[in-house]
């Protein structure tokens, strides 16, 4: 087909079209990817500064704030007075991610209403008079609870609740140490295809290891020991 002739000139034309597409699809692909962030939060930290590793975030709530899909934060080590509320969603590919580091980290409450989040490594310690929807609260689809921990601590339903409008979360590797009322579980379930499993539940009083609702669930591989209910007066 000659250079130049009507026929060559569509079918270059229609090539150039194709090989932009291809770049616009593939730059949009590598954006979501390329602008996630890690952010940092210690105790010696400031929320005026830019949440780096050298100058970091003082609360894990400013964190919350901030974060958009695809982006973690590691928190140091230390006591952060605070409830958490994440309302913020991530997606399946690039979820948002709340770790811990260089030791413990203990905090008042985690609420998660966004979907496809992670929380690992908290620990909620201490607290009494705790409300219906517990400690670690989990209230939308897909988030990951893992190595959690709530000990001596009273109230609330379930020391960690998944609520009616969670599917297809995952509670796993937590521990629930000493929490105490007559009526409330460690773990409360509620939703679709959440799975519970390789946690520990001990030293506790309450009706109900784990009260379940919903459907179709797993629940699997969780160790309790030394649980026991009030007998009645």
């Amino acid at each position: 087909m000659p250079a130049g002739s009507p026929a060559y000139t569509k079918r270059s034309m229609v090539m150039k079209k194709t090989v932009l597409t291809l770049l616009a699809i593939s730059l949009i692909s590598l954006s979501s990817h390329a602008f996630a962030t890690n952010y940092y939060v210690s105790t010696s930290g400031n929320d005026s500064n830019p949440g780096t590793t050298n100058s970091p975030w003082r609360t894990i709530q400013k964190a919350a704030n901030k974060m958009v899909a695809g982006d973690t934060v590691a928190v140091y080590a230390g006591t952060y007075a605070e409830s958490i509320s994440e309302t913020t969603s991530g997606t399946s590919a690039n979820r948002i991610v709340y770790t811990t580091t260089g030791g413990p980290v203990y905090i008042d409450k985690f609420s998660i209403t966004g979907a496809h989040v992670t929380v690992d490594g908290f620990t909620i310690q201490n607290k009494s008079g705790v409300g219906w929807d517990g400690l670690f609260f989990l209230n939308n689809d897909y988030i990951i609870l893992q190595n959690c921990i709530v000990r001596n601590s009273s109230g609330g339903s379930g020391a960690i609740t998944v609520y009616t409008s969670a599917d297809h979360c995952i509670v796993d590797h937590c521990e629930v140490d000493n929490w105490s009322r007559d009526g409330a579980y460690s773990v409360f379930v509620s939703g679709t295809y959440n799975t519970i499993s390789n946690n520990t539940f001990h030293g506790s009083t309450g009706s109900d290891v784990i009260q379940a609702f919903g459907d179709h669930h797993t629940i699997s591989g969780n160790y309790c020991y030394d649980w026991y209910q009030p007998a009645a007066s």
